[in-house]
């Protein structure tokens, strides 16, 4: 998560990170595009050639950009931090000094995650409008990609470059892929409870209903 906001001049573009929301997937795709040598690198190295913005900039230097963000299911993407970061091939001690276990359970996990703030907690945890929010409570991203319906949303991305006049903006290519199961079946009414009230405003802005039927 070293780079929040990223310009992409070319294709006119402005991408807004939020971790565990492709942002891998994303991050690549818009090097392999519109920068060279770039093609299966590791897209959060430091020596990545990113241009970076702050908030303040995108309505004024970058006003003919597009910005955008891809956002996700606030309880999908909870399992997915716990698969990937937890029980998966991503632990770091950090983790470990915020409270969590490795291999913990999901409702044990998820209690933690609850229980620490924006400014402390990790970012993978972090809530959505976190990120995504300017200090005047608006959100930053003008367009919204759902990864609940990526490869279309995506597709709607790349006719926008296309517009710019840009070379063709690349597919998408899974990363970081954990296997496990339906999200909705880590979660019992308590959990979900909880979930429902610590990442409340993901929910609001986002547009996502706290109330889920079990897979």
């Amino acid at each position: 998560m070293e780079w929040r906001i990223t310009v992409w001049d070319e294709p006119r573009l402005v991408y807004v990170a939020v971790a565990k929301v492709a942002n891998t997937a994303v991050k690549a795709a818009l090097l392999e595009s519109y920068v060279e040598d770039t093609r299966w690198r590791n897209p959060h190295a430091e020596d990545m050639p990113y241009k970076t913005a702050e908030p303040g900039e995108l309505a004024t230097t970058y006003a003919d950009h597009t910005v955008f963000s891809v956002v996700r299911n606030p309880y999908d993407r909870l399992v997915s931090f716990w698969a990937d970061k937890i029980v998966g091939v991503g632990w770091y001690r950090r983790l470990g000094a915020l409270g969590f276990t490795r291999n913990q359970s999901f409702a044990e996990a998820a209690a933690v995650a609850c229980g620490l703030a924006d400014d402390v907690t990790d970012p993978h945890a972090q809530s959505q409008v976190a990120r995504l929010k300017a200090d005047s409570g608006l959100l930053l991203p003008t367009e919204l990609i759902r990864f609940e319906r990526i490869d279309e949303d995506w597709t709607r991305l790349q006719e926008l470059a296309a517009q710019a006049g840009a070379r063709p903006l690349k597919s998408l290519t899974p990363r970081r892929v954990s296997q496990r199961d339906a999200w909705q079946d880590y979660y019992t009414d308590e959990v979900a409870a909880i979930v429902a009230e610590r990442y409340r405003e993901d929910f609001d802005l986002l547009g996502y209903d706290t109330a889920f039927a079990r897979a």
